[in-house]
């Protein structure tokens, strides 16, 4: 009931805030009443506007996009060899995906998924959409002028989890595992290509989260949500950022304490004791990127483009040099380098 209530505060401070700004053109709201939260999109006067509802708003925080953490050198893999072998392959476990968009077609994602969501960007033109797996909801920007391009990294950071392709000798971390794959890319229109192109904001990323949590409290399926990979960064910081990040802190802990983990990559800088957001939060794993581990011996070499640091608690390191990246819009594989796939390779394990 308390929590019931809280809710109900939280959406009536949306719709004041609402009504607030209903003269002021483009302004498109979204309340994460789980979260103390609201999400929108308005002009310079809204927010000034909304800078000034003291009342109301504890904090105004710009949105920003994030960056994919993934080096492809563009090698086909036609051949991949397999990466990982177990008797463990997650068949008791669903996993949520949070990336630019996903080809379910691909070898390495077929008879994984099972459910699609759009958040913003869709290609119906709304701003959420749900359907099952194969629906093609959370596939290609079809307004971009480049639709593969949008389902590229989702694919293959996807196919790090899931792949079970034995045309092509490809195993992922977790083959038994259902995925939950969400398309969190925006539209923006490029002014100097004079296209449309898509890009993943921390908004689309923190709605994408919120809507994990909200849909675990009425999952009813047999394999539990364990965890959400999101294998995008933002900003970078050299000590925990709980305080300077509380949207995603309170996502994050609400997630854990539905036993849903949030696994994200440290980030591509190559430096030393600092990480990307939401990486460094205290309830987040943070992954970093290995270029080289002998499992007889032990033996391991950090990749040289991984941020890592020996001050946080949370932090693993995972294989992250030239694996294997399912390639949208084909049967085949590329190589590929990142903390991005890295992460994808925890959040399987779990």
């Amino acid at each position: 009931e308390a929590k019931e209530n809280q809710r109900k505060k939280i959406k009536n401070i949306a719709d004041d805030i609402r009504k607030r700004l209903k003269d002021i053109p483009d302004t498109k709201t979204d309340d994460l009443v789980s979260f103390n939260m609201v999400i929108l999109e308005t002009n310079q006067e809204g927010l000034q506007k909304l800078q000034g509802m003291g009342d109301l708003v504890e904090d105004v925080v710009e949105n920003q996009v994030m960056e994919s953490e993934t080096y492809p050198d563009f090698t086909i893999f036609d051949q991949a060899q397999s990466f990982h072998t177990t008797n463990l392959t997650g068949s008791t476990s669903t996993i949520a995906v949070i990336d630019s968009g996903f080809d379910t077609s691909h070898p390495a994602l077929q008879g994984h998924v099972v459910k699609e969501v759009c958040i913003d960007g869709c290609n119906s033109g709304s701003a959420l959409e749900e359907g099952p797996g194969g629906s093609g909801i959370a596939g290609p920007c079809s307004w971009a002028e480049n639709p593969l391009e949008c389902a590229s990294h989702g694919t293959g950071v996807a196919g790090i989890i899931s792949a079970n392709d034995p045309n092509n000798s490809m195993v992922g971390i977790a083959p038994g595992a259902d995925l939950i794959v969400i398309r969190a890319s925006t539209k923006w229109f490029d002014e100097a290509s004079q296209q449309w192109r898509h890009q993943i904001t921390l908004g689309s990323v923190v709605k994408s989260m919120w809507w994990v949590y909200e849909y675990s409290l009425h999952y009813t399926g047999t394999k539990p949500i364990v965890a959400v990979n999101s294998s995008q960064s933002g900003k970078l910081y050299s000590s925990p950022c709980d305080n300077q990040e509380p949207y995603y802190r309170n996502i994050i802990d609400n997630l854990y304490v539905v036993n849903i983990l949030t696994v994200a990559p440290s980030g591509n800088n190559g430096r030393f004791d600092v990480f990307k957001s939401p990486a460094w939060l205290s309830k987040t794993i943070a992954v970093a990127a290995l270029r080289f581990f002998d499992v007889p011996s032990g033996a391991a070499l950090m990749w040289d483009g991984s941020n890592v640091s020996l001050n946080f608690d949370n932090l693993i390191v995972a294989p992250g040099q030239d694996l294997p990246f399912a390639r949208a819009g084909s049967q085949a594989y590329d190589l590929g380098a990142g903390t991005s796939i890295a992460a994808p390779k925890v959040a399987g394990a779990i």
